[in-house]
């Protein structure tokens, strides 16, 4: 995460800020740039069909 998640943090209040308010996020301990080829990819990738099916869910 950019500075220890804290760039992570700011760009996510940018975004609110701008009124964007479908925002979640989640940080995963230990985990660097490329999610989707960490160790734990198939968290990553759980957690995203998740997100997916609750947006899909709203509609």
């Amino acid at each position: 995460m950019g500075e220890q998640g804290k760039g992570v943090r700011r760009a996510i209040q940018s975004l609110k800020d701008a009124g964007v308010q479908n925002i979640e996020s989640i940080f995963y301990p230990g985990a660097r740039h490329e999610l989707l080829v960490e160790t734990n990819k198939l968290e990553v990738f759980a957690d995203i069909a998740a997100w997916l099916d609750k947006q899909l869910a709203k509609q």
